[in-house]
This record gives structure tokens, C-alpha cells and sequence, in this order.
């Protein structure tokens, strides 16, 4: 949400109509989609929906995975250079930062692997509490 507020509300209404021609259901976990980044120092956004933590028996692990590689390959497609991840899933999604940052690590390193000049940075931002 904290995006959305600071970006404004074009970057809402462009979400908005993603959700009403393409997604009618919601973006599945584990996609990605781009947007304009509006009114915040970066040129677009790339959103994902990350896996809620369910004890590990569905799926989670692959559909996180699948958020940090399609958001990459979206990004790559895009001629984005330089890209910052959070920790998706980790808040109130419940999935354990321990975990999440193996999954994170090993997408980043899967895709730079088949990808190695698609990118100057990639960062990975954790907060602890």
C-alpha cells in the first residue's frame, strides 16, 4: 500500500484497468505485472502476488520462486537495469524470512545463470523487527 500512496493515483487507476482487461480474478501468485512508477523516483513497478504460508504443502515454495524469476524476466524485457526486491511473503503472508530469502537467492541466481548481462544491481531489501 505504501507504493500506491506514494506513487498516486494514476498508478491505481492503471492497476485497476490491468485487473479489469487482463486479471478479472486478481494477478495469480507467483505472476508479474509492470506499471508507470507515476509520482516515485522510479520509472515503473513491477508487481507480483507472493504465496500465502500455509506449512509448506502448497506449492508455496515454486510460487515464490516464481515472483522474484518473472518479475526479473519482465523486468529484463523491459530494459529495466536495476531492480529492488522486498521480502515477498514474509509480512503478514507469513512465510518465514529464513525461507523466503533461499527461495529469493536461488530465482536471482537461476535467472542471472541463463541471464548474466541482463543487470547491473539487483537488491533484496529486509527489514528486521
Amino acid at each position: 500500500m505504501a507504493i500506491h500512496n506514494a506513487a498516486g493515483q494514476k498508478l491505481f487507476d492503471e492497476c485497476q484497468e490491468i485487473r479489469k482487461t487482463k486479471f478479472p480474478n486478481g494477478l495469480p501468485e507467483g505472476e508479474a505485472v509492470i506499471t508507470q512508477g507515476y509520482s516515485l523516483p522510479a520509472k515503473y513497478v513491477i508487481h507480483t502476488v507472493g504465496p500465502i504460508w500455509y506449512g509448506g504443502g502448497n506449492n508455496e515454495a515454486k510460487k515464490l520462486y516464481n515472483c522474484y524469476f518473472n518479475s526479473l524476466k519482465l523486468a529484463m524485457e523491459n530494459e529495466i537495469r536495476r531492480i529492488a526486491f522486498p521480502a515477498i511473503s514474509t509480512g503478514v503472508f507469513g512465510y518465514s524470512k529464513e525461507k523466503a530469502k533461499k527461495i529469493a537467492d536461488k530465482a536471482v541466481a537461476d535467472f542471472v545463470k541463463q541471464n548474466p548481462e541482463a543487470f547491473d544491481e539487483i537488491t533484496h531489501i529486509l527489514y528486521k523487527k
